[in-house]
């Protein structure tokens, strides 16, 4: 790790931005460094830079003072420029790899501008980072990689527990559309299914699998079953409930926005998941997660968690990383739902065994 400081970040700064990452999953598990920025600059103003589909993760965060949107590169390609200019930053962090942000904080003439030097950006910034490379590819946990960046500040950030808030109006709302649905935590076994992925077709576990596994689960748990998607991941949802025989309740045509997402994954008792944003959703409540992987690199999204388990088939081709497999997308067809039951039920044996019968119980 080799650190450029064109000068020393003073103790006390008034304020600062933090240019939030892009990606759900990213912004989750960016909450660890946004805590360890408050603890080395507890009197300053901390505002994050959000897209505006993102600002209902954090609305509500205590570390920060302020949560700022800006407009999407296609509706408004200066939005963050004139933002940043508007608000006279004198510091800011870019947890976001691009050229574009620090071209803007650069144009903002924000004294202190500090982020990794990758993308030929670092002559944009008065204070870089970079990271050594093992051989061709050095793998990093994403939260630590935004972590190290307090480093340039002097503070060390150890914590990597990833937090989120919840807004009462989100609770009461997930509880009522669980009372209409006839759903009681305190009574049923709530087992939620995340199915897409905003990445691409290549994290996505086909939808076959998905429906034969939640057979299983209503078949020989008893449980209820919860299908959450996305606006791009209606139809894989769709396919999914219209493939069990047992019943299941699919967001599909009510789509749950982050928030009120946010507060249904803190009502289930585990959650089942492609690699995408919603299972940092459940690290972030302690919730038992299951985790399903396939072409990326496990250790990106590899955060401080007990209570998630990933199972992940080793292939000659992977981890390719690639959005699109261009062959037989066998890192994820070879997981059967026989073996995601399994994992299902041992952590159902760990964190809930009074909601498995003795004889479930005995048997995984």
């Amino acid at each position: 790790m080799k650190l450029r400081r064109s000068r020393e970040v003073p103790r006390y700064v008034a304020k600062i931005a933090v240019k939030m990452p892009n990606w759900v999953g990213d912004v989750v598990m960016a909450t660890p460094f946004v805590r360890g920025l408050r603890q080395r600059f507890p009197r300053s103003q901390i505002s994050l830079l959000l897209r505006p589909h993102l600002v209902p993760i954090l609305e509500g965060m205590g570390e920060v003072d302020r949560i700022l949107s800006f407009a999407d590169k296609g509706k408004n390609p200066f939005s963050l420029l004139f933002q940043l200019r508007r608000e006279r930053f004198d510091l800011i962090f870019l947890l976001t790899n691009s050229w574009r942000s620090a071209l803007y904080a650069y144009l903002a003439r924000i004294p202190y501008r500090l982020g990794y030097d990758k993308n030929g950006r670092g002559w944009l910034l008065t204070h870089t980072l970079q990271v050594e490379r093992e051989g061709r590819l050095r793998f990093l946990p994403t939260d630590i990689y935004f972590n190290r960046l307090l480093n340039l500040v002097d503070f060390t950030q150890k914590d990597r527990k990833l937090e989120l808030p919840l807004l009462r109006s989100s609770i009461d709302f997930i509880r009522e559309k669980f009372h209409f649905y006839g759903i009681s935590t305190g009574r049923d076994l709530v087992i939620a299914f995340n199915p897409g992925a905003a990445f691409g077709s290549s994290k996505l576990w086909p939808a076959e699998s998905f429906s034969q596994l939640g057979d299983l689960l209503v078949e020989r748990l008893g449980a209820k079953i919860l299908i959450f998607c996305g606006p791009s991941d209606r139809e894989i949802a769709r396919r999914i409930w219209d493939g069990m025989r047992e019943e299941a309740v699919a967001f599909c045509d009510e789509i749950l926005p982050l928030d009120h997402l946010k507060a249904a994954v803190a009502q289930c008792h585990l959650l089942v998941s492609t690699d995408s944003g919603p299972v940092h959703y459940a690290s972030a409540f302690s919730i038992p997660s299951v985790v399903l992987m396939g072409p990326t690199h496990p250790i990106y999204s590899a955060v401080e968690d007990p209570k998630k388990m990933v199972i992940r088939h080793e292939v000659e081709c992977g981890p390719c990383h690639l959005k699109i497999c261009p062959v037989d997308h066998g890192c994820m067809r070879n997981i059967s739902p026989e073996e995601v039951f399994r994992v299902v039920v041992r952590q159902l044996r760990r964190y809930f065994p009074e909601k498995l019968s003795g004889e479930v119980g005995e048997n995984f």
